[in-house]
């Protein structure tokens, strides 16, 4: 995070690569799963009115896996 913060182009140049990858897949209206805040900051500043966004905590950040399956499930509902 404190290179991007150094680095606006680079994260600029990066988030045009993944839209371009989003397009070449040709998903309409898609929903990305960020895994952390830090992913979440940075996909929703660049990508909050084009894509459906989640935010789940990271895996590495859990007690158990039981309760993190459940935690997701939970996030990941639709309505």
């Amino acid at each position: 995070m404190k290179y991007l913060s150094k680095d606006k182009q680079f994260e600029k140049e990066n988030a045009e690569l993944f839209r371009q990858e989003i397009n070449d897949l040709g998903s309409q209206n898609p929903t990305i799963i960020a895994f952390g805040m830090d992913a979440y900051t940075i996909l929703t500043r660049n990508f909050k009115n084009e894509c459906k966004i989640f935010k789940i905590p990271h895996y590495s950040n859990y007690g158990s896996k039981e309760k993190y399956r459940e935690e997701v499930r939970s996030i990941l509902q639709y309505e």
